[in-house]
């Protein structure tokens, strides 16, 4: 049984893009590509702090919001629509060379260590689209391993994130109360989601910066992990009341 913040927690919510499989450099490169495309010289992904100051949608999206982000900005000869067009295009073609669509490393042992729990059920909140979402889940083997009826994806919803309807449709797909969950998150919009939902969150951020970890507290993450090799069922309920330290 995992108790977190005095509660039972009976099921467990993972994003897809960034907290499970780090695709985030196709779609930053996409990005920071359109944003040129139109005059906008952004600093590079070593500098991301300065990037999501920025652009506040940068990491987790959705593509929309993005695009319409780096319009603000630029010169405003390119329709948002015509970005977000440009934006997709960039990324199926960087998608066509990406070849790495395995786990960030220790994913698989805590989940592993998740399914043997008999009172735990996992689902995957994402906004992806079912296209793409698909070719990332048969690649990475989670096709396999998840119930496909507790895959929730953007066509399954009807506000996106920090809306909380992702989450709240991965806990009645789970059969559980909102209250009974917990998410797995990298971005502070979908931390947001989770807080809305009335879950507890916990931050999985890929990039290791200051300003993006204090967007993830301030969104309301419980706790942040540097990487999932730090994460087990047992660390989680030990470190429950010293939350916001960086994780090994």
């Amino acid at each position: 049984m995992l108790i977190l913040g005095g509660r039972n927690i009976r099921g467990l919510a993972f994003d897809l893009e960034g907290t499970i499989i780090n695709l985030e450099p196709v779609h930053h490169h996409a990005h920071l590509s359109i944003a040129k495309s139109v005059g906008l010289v952004l600093p590079e992904l070593d500098q991301i702090g300065k990037i999501v100051t920025l652009l506040p949608h940068f990491i987790g999206g959705p593509r929309e919001a993005i695009a319409q982000e780096i319009f603000e900005l630029s010169n405003k000869k390119v329709s948002v629509a015509d970005l977000v067009a440009a934006d997709l295009a960039a990324y199926n073609q960087l998608l066509q060379d990406w070849t790495d669509f395995r786990p960030r490393d220790g994913f698989s042992d805590f989940l592993d260590e998740v399914f043997r729990q008999k009172d735990l059920t996992v689902a995957i909140g994402s906004l992806t689209p079912r296209g793409e979402a698909r070719t990332v889940l048969k690649k990475s083997g989670l096709l396999d391993l998840i119930n496909p009826n507790r895959i929730i994806l953007r066509e399954d919803v009807d506000k996106l994130k920090p809306h909380p309807d992702v989450f709240l449709t991965t806990a009645e797909r789970m059969k559980i109360h909102p209250s009974e969950q917990l998410v797995f998150e990298d971005s502070p919009k979908g931390i947001a989601a989770a807080v809305a939902a009335g879950s507890l969150a916990i931050g999985m951020p890929i990039y290791d910066n200051e300003i993006v970890w204090k967007q993830l507290r301030d969104a309301g993450a419980l706790t942040i992990f540097k990487n999932w090799n730090g994460v087990s069922l047992q660390n989680l309920t030990l470190n429950e009341g010293s939350s916001f330290k960086r994780r090994i």
